[in-house]
């Protein structure tokens, strides 16, 4: 359900971002939206913590307070937020296969160039699983999502910004070396201060 909400607010909000921001802007504008999205992934799993540790490890009880930031962020959705005057008029997906052919081969390719790359990003549960297996306790676990989140938060504004001034080759290319060395050093690690 969690990945399903994401899928569906995901478009609109960058829908949203592209409308009022500049072209020359742009990148800046997507890093602060994903650096500060990522706040909420460093402040969720340390309020899980300490609510874990009130509550006595009853899960139930944290989830349901989770469901407060939730609600007032629909709150804010219903009533604070306007479409700006230039928005889009609406587009009509192309689910048939005449429109997915209009799509074009530039599409395609780029699809297909992403899905290749995204295999090679390794799913934030390997982080887990690999703290516990090097002896990690199960609460403590979480504070590792807390510090790949922050670092994160804290490169995600400043890579915007260079998206802006710089070759996205470059960037892309910068980016997956980064993630290769990652991948490297959390399969070698064998020490907690190394995950």
């Amino acid at each position: 359900m969690d990945r399903f909400g994401k899928g569906i607010r995901g478009a609109p909000r960058d829908a949203l971002i592209a409308d009022v921001t500049s072209n020359e802007n742009r990148g800046a504008a997507f890093g602060l939206r994903q650096s500060m999205d990522t706040v909420g992934a460093v402040l969720g799993p340390l309020f899980a913590v300490v609510l874990l540790s009130y509550w006595v490890d009853d899960i139930l009880q944290v989830l349901w307070f989770a469901v407060i930031p939730a609600f007032l962020c629909v709150l804010l959705i219903i009533f604070g937020l306007s479409e700006p005057p230039n928005a889009a008029k609406a587009a009509r997906l192309p689910i048939t296969r005449e429109g997915l052919r209009k799509l074009g081969r530039p599409f395609w390719i780029v699809a297909m160039v992403g899905g290749f790359l995204s295999l090679a990003r390794f799913s934030e549960a390997f982080l887990v699983l690999r703290g516990s297996q090097i002896g990690m306790s199960n609460a403590h676990v979480p504070l590792l999502m807390v510090v790949m989140s922050l670092v994160y938060s804290l490169s995600a504004y400043p890579v915007g910004l260079m998206a802006d001034r710089m070759s996205r080759k470059g960037l892309l290319a910068l980016g997956m070396l980064a993630l290769a060395a990652a991948d490297i050093v959390l399969a070698r690690t064998l020490t907690q201060p190394g995950v």
